[in-house]
């Protein structure tokens, strides 16, 4: 085993083509980490070790945690990031699409936090799973996206219980609006566009294009996943948004249920 193999911490990071993903390799291997970025395609990244994977394959996913260990010796953290949004009405939207997303933004962590187990309580190391506000709130037309992050944080905390007796630290990140590739990305059913629920998801894009214009770049969420990943004991879960939106998880909390959807629907609805 080389020198660098011995020193230097390894982390794994899916997604890591573009946007978060991307941001976060970039962030840990200027501190040091000797970071993997696994993507379906290749991407090339300064100081970064390009590795394809398809996290809605078991056989690629495993794969792909196997090269890491042949290179490296080792694994200090996974950091689950890939992922895609979906906007449609629920009754719009088709089970296939539906599937699909569910496969990657659930399965696919989930996938990787099988695989990578056993690697991550032999180095004592950590999970970091990507999540979204969306996790805990619940938006129109967002449905499968929302769904899939609210699994991905109860795998997080059930996951968190059994592997804390190993020294593995299960750790979700919710970041709010970022300026990232996951915005133009997003798959938009036209059938909601042009069926009954058309005028409400037309308002409901306007506004939400008007919000996301205001977010900043997406570096916080990067300096975050590093601060966590050198925290002894870091939380269950780490929020990184906009004041506003921070509020809003707030208003969940506290307020009654009919003036949280008051709220909601004038923000979102009207």
């Amino acid at each position: 085993m080389t020198q660098e193999i011995e020193t230097k911490r390894v982390a794994l990071i899916t997604g890591a083509s573009k946007g978060i993903g991307r941001l976060c390799a970039e962030r840990l291997a200027a501190e040091g980490w000797r970071v993997f970025g696994a993507a379906r395609t290749h991407a090339t990244i300064e100081n970064v070790e390009s590795l394809e994977m398809d996290v809605d394959d078991d056989a690629s996913v495993a794969a792909g945690v196997a090269q890491v260990l042949e290179k490296a010796g080792r694994l200090d953290a996974l950091i689950n990031n890939a992922g895609f949004s979906q906007r449609g009405a629920v009754e719009d939207v088709s089970m296939a699409e539906a599937k699909a997303i569910l496969e990657t933004n659930f399965f696919g962590a989930l996938r990787l936090c099988r695989a990578a187990a056993p690697a991550l309580r032999e180095s004592r190391g950590v999970i970091v799973n990507m999540s979204s506000l969306a996790g805990q709130i619940g938006l129109p037309f967002t449905a499968h996206y929302c769904a899939s992050k609210a699994a991905l944080e109860a795998l997080s905390e059930s996951l968190r219980f059994e592997l804390r007796p190993f020294g593995v630290r299960v750790v979700i990140v919710e970041p709010g609006d970022f300026k990232t590739d996951i915005h133009t990305a997003r798959r938009v059913s036209q059938a909601t566009r042009e069926g009954v629920y058309g005028k409400a998801f037309d308002l409901f894009l306007r506004k939400r294009r008007a919000f996301e214009a205001k977010a900043s770049t997406a570096e916080p969420v990067a300096e975050l996943v590093a601060r966590i990943l050198n925290v002894p004991e870091p939380a269950l879960r780490y929020v990184v948004a906009m004041p506003s939106q921070r509020l809003l998880l707030v208003m969940k909390r506290v307020s009654p249920q009919f003036f949280y959807e008051w709220i909601m629907r004038k923000i979102l609805c009207q």
